[in-house]
């Protein structure tokens, strides 16, 4: 994704073009989403963060908390789970997509708390059976149940 220039809303959030898969189908490359800088809201888990990584902005979904006061998140399309991130380099919480000429808020509830703890498992899955080591085809079938939860869960959310 990358930032929109002048990417101030007028409420001092920021207005951000998606321009990756990897938040399929909550996020579309194209949707374009609002930012709100500032506190991380409590509990953080399910709720999508936009954060700074070495190749630009990313937005995931933040599954889990780890030591060092960090977070770990994913996208729900992808299979594996980021690196922790320390919350220094988060920029904020999506908090709206925009539809059209409406905004559809984006706000962790409990459709997207089931969505970050399916997530998580199919991370914990991923790197424990770690498939590029092994042959794919019973990954696959094994991980077919997580992919599925996921996906469908992050529709209903």
């Amino acid at each position: 994704m990358e930032l929109a220039a002048g990417a101030s809303a007028p409420d001092d959030r920021l207005r951000v073009t998606v321009a990756g898969a990897s938040m399929s189908p909550t996020l579309r490359p194209g949707d374009v989403i609002f930012v709100r800088p500032g506190p991380l809201p409590d509990p953080l888990q399910g709720t999508l963060v936009t954060f700074l990584t070495d190749y630009g902005p990313v937005t995931h979904r933040a599954v889990d908390l780890a030591p060092g006061g960090r977070i770990v998140t994913k996208g729900d399309h992808s299979r594996q789970l980021d690196a922790a991130i320390p919350l220094s380099r988060i920029v904020g919480i999506v908090v709206a997509v925009a539809e059209g000429e409406k905004e559809r808020p984006l706000l962790s509830d409990p459709g997207a708390v089931r969505t970050a703890r399916l997530s998580l498992l199919e991370g914990r899955f991923t790197a424990r059976f770690k498939p590029e080591q092994r042959g794919a085809w019973w990954f696959k079938a094994a991980n077919l149940p997580f992919r599925l939860l996921v996906s469908l869960s992050a529709q209903w959310s």
